[in-house]
């Protein structure tokens, strides 16, 4: 887990968490710097990205454009997450773990954890498998994500234009 927690509780408990489990979970609850992101997803089993898309956030469902996901993605980590369809186009066709929206990540997240320790049984630990983790080629990697999400949304059936579109589309 990486990253500032607002909540003072919530950091206890992340805490707690992180120093009783043995190594499985590692802590960084400080800012860390954008260039830096290549080295943690290379170093993280799944990206856990639990966009809230109920009560006042409902509409998020419609237009969320998840960016934690999108660079997930791109570095090749599997995500968890609620299953929203921006969600859900951007992480097709690789691993990921999707619950529904509103219903909380524990189910999503517990059966990742299953998976994964089935797969490190079997297969040893697929982070090394990954595309190395180079400075040069982390932002191609997550701009190649969102180039093949707008060729796929590009395919689908394009929705009335707006009035005064100038492409006319």
């Amino acid at each position: 887990m990486a990253g500032t927690c607002r909540d003072s509780r919530t950091a206890a408990r992340l805490a707690h968490l992180a120093a009783s489990s043995g190594g499985r979970v590692s802590l960084w609850a400080e800012r860390f710097a954008p260039e830096q992101a290549g080295y943690l997803y290379a170093m993280a089993h799944a990206a856990v990205c639990p966009y809230l898309a109920d009560g006042p956030f409902r509409f998020f469902a419609d237009v969320l454009h998840p960016s934690s996901v999108g660079t997930a993605s791109g570095f090749h980590v599997p995500v968890i997450a609620p299953a929203l369809p921006a969600i859900t186009e951007i992480t097709h066709g690789q691993q990921r773990w999707l619950a529904p929206p509103g219903a909380g990540l524990g189910h999503a997240m517990a059966t990742a954890e299953a998976d994964m320790h089935a797969v490190k049984r079997a297969d040893g630990d697929r982070r090394g498998q990954r595309p190395a983790a180079d400075a040069a080629s982390w932002w191609r990697r997550i701009t190649s994500v969102y180039r093949q999400a707008a060729d796929d949304l590009r395919q689908q059936h394009p929705y009335a234009t707006l009035q005064g579109d100038p492409s006319g589309a």
